[in-house]
């Protein structure tokens, strides 16, 4: 099974700058349990577009290709650990029973 992560940032947004460092501690903790992609959205529109982000930063959690969560703007380091521990503990069997209801907002 694959857990995986994209963020979505752009260069020039603030609240990215901010998160940046923040990320990058969750993504060193989270190393060899969480394939961790960055999208720059200004370089990949295509991309940014099939996803259909509507802002910045923007984090979507994967497993075995589905979307299992996602969250846009400031998270603390607390806050992202939880999410991708989540994914850690995702099953087959639960995916199986996963709805897009249990993704928020």
């Amino acid at each position: 099974s694959t857990r995986a992560v994209v963020e979505y940032w752009y260069k020039k947004c603030a609240m990215c700058k901010v998160m940046q460092p923040l990320v990058q501690r969750v993504v060193r903790e989270f190393t060899g349990k969480i394939h961790f992609v960055e999208v720059e959205v200004f370089e990949s529109k295509k991309v940014v577009q099939h996803a259909g982000l509507r802002s910045v930063p923007a984090f979507q959690v994967f497993y075995d290709g589905k979307m299992i969560d996602h969250f846009s703007g400031l998270h603390t380091v607390k806050a992202m650990r939880a999410i991708f521990s989540n994914a850690l503990e995702m099953t087959a069997e639960r995916l199986d029973n996963f709805s897009h209801a249990e993704v928020r907002s």
